[in-house]
């Protein structure tokens, strides 16, 4: 594994561990703030996602003029600002401006272009699921290492400890990850490859998806750690041990899932399965009225999660255009932080109005919308991206006969990277072909990104 996939994955991970860790305490800590209400906790919870969400993709565009580098340290610079702010603050709205502060430092698409500029196109593939494996490893350990220090140092302590991680981060892209040999500007995020993006109706259903899911985790997440609390099930020092038991039986549950999935190609029958238990799980949290319902709920929702966080990301991959998977893989980043905002402040307007089980409600209703649009979902195809390089003047009848090609699903050329990128079927797919067409004379080999 390379250097800067290394230090790039554990940027990323010790930034999330940070902003996760709050998650499973956050709304258990502000019931004894004086001015807290069930909208404020909401609030508290999931404005983080609303300055992520607006901030992450023009970051994004202004570090190709000014550096990937700069950008990123400027938002763990202002993430350790927004914990300082919520660590000393003993107001619930202190707190909210915190952890608008926290997602204001948006760098997960920035990262994410890094990242491209300093890996090979046929390892890059590998490498941008590397990272999304590091948000799933980030998530697992908060919720296991949140209670515990939350249980040590109090909620202060805990937002401390989240700045002390984006310093660790802020070394790590000083000291390990590698600067590119040169800024490259990455078109695929400009705006033509948003709007194209924007046009594909399997990217959108996978977009709606991770909306929904993680707004329905900042629901539950809003009600659980009190309900827990009123249930005395576990004391605080425990709660640690209690979320590492529901999280890792929920990871050895969903394996067989995801080698239906990614081995055996049955991704949309994979995704099917885990929208049907998000909400069966939504709908036994509802309804239950006794612990042991309670704990069945959790551990079936962190089932149907997990498993729909490792498979969107793939599916983004695998569907997204020709040249545009970091176009896609923004839009569906963006869906991602919004949802969490969506789900956190509607919950908290539900429950004010109707009570704890509004959260579930909130959380189950929008899984039934993400079924309802999963009912409509294509049969998955498993296309792989390829590029070529070409030259400026290269014909671009040239380049349109490649559609021509055995095995060939689209073309894209992309005049800053001069690259042609296509989206192939494997199996039928000839790369001796593509070399004869576009260098007669001169063979070059293909990269797989």
């Amino acid at each position: 594994m390379s250097q800067a996939l290394i230090g790039l994955s554990a940027v990323y991970m010790v930034r999330m561990l940070g902003l996760f860790m709050v998650l499973p305490v956050l709304s258990l800590a502000l019931d004894a703030y004086p001015d807290a209400s069930a909208q404020s906790i909401g609030w508290a919870l999931g404005i983080y996602g609303a300055s992520q969400g607006i901030l992450q993709l023009p970051l994004a565009a202004w570090s190709d003029r000014i550096g990937r580098k700069p950008i990123i340290i400027s938002g763990l610079l202002i993430f350790i600002l927004g914990s300082v702010i919520a660590g000393f603050s003993d107001s619930v709205w202190g707190i909210i401006l915190g952890r608008a502060l926290q997602g204001a430092g948006a760098i997960a698409a920035t990262v994410m272009a890094l990242l491209a500029d300093l890996t090979p196109e046929d390892k890059r593939a590998r490498a941008m699921a590397s990272i999304g494996a590091s948000i799933g490893v980030a998530f697992a350990l908060a919720m296991v290492l949140g209670p515990w220090i939350y249980h040590l140092v109090g909620l202060s302590g805990l937002f401390y400890a989240g700045a002390l991680l984006a310093v660790v981060a802020i070394l790590l892209v000083v000291l390990v990850v590698p600067s590119p040999p040169e800024r490259l500007l990455h078109n695929d995020v400009k705006a033509a490859g948003i709007r194209e993006v924007l046009t594909g109706a399997e990217l959108l259903r996978a977009a709606l998806g991770v909306f929904v899911l993680h707004g329905a985790l900042m629901a539950i997440f809003l009600v659980v750690p009190t309900v827990l609390a009123n249930y005395d099930l576990v004391t605080q020092s425990q709660l640690s041990w209690f979320y590492l038991l529901i999280i890792g039986t929920s990871f050895v549950a969903m394996l067989p899932l995801i080698i239906l999935a990614e081995v055996k190609r049955r991704m949309r029958a994979a995704l099917r399965v885990a929208v049907l238990v998000l909400l069966a799980a939504t709908a036994v949290l509802f309804t239950s009225a006794s612990i042991e319902w309670l704990v069945l709920g959790l551990w079936l929702f962190f089932v149907g999660f997990n498993l729909s966080e490792a498979l969107l990301p793939s599916l983004v991959s695998k569907i997204a255009p020709a040249g545009r998977r970091g176009a896609a893989m923004g839009v569906f980043s963006t869906a991602q932080f919004t949802g969490a905002f969506f789900g956190a402040v509607t919950a908290g307007s539900a429950v004010a109005k109707f009570g704890p089980q509004a959260a579930y409600a909130v959380a189950f209703g929008g899984m039934a919308l993400w079924g309802l649009c999963i009912s409509f979902m294509a049969p998955v195809r498993y296309l792989t991206n390829v590029s070529w390089p070409v030259t400026a003047d290269t014909p671009a009848d040239e380049l349109a006969l490649l559609a021509e090609i055995s095995g060939v699903e689209s073309v894209r050329f992309d005049a800053v990277s001069q690259r042609v990128y296509l989206k192939v079927d494997h199996p039928r797919f000839n790369a001796e072909e593509v070399d004869q067409r576009l260098r007669p004379t001169e063979h070059i080999r293909s990269s797989v990104n």
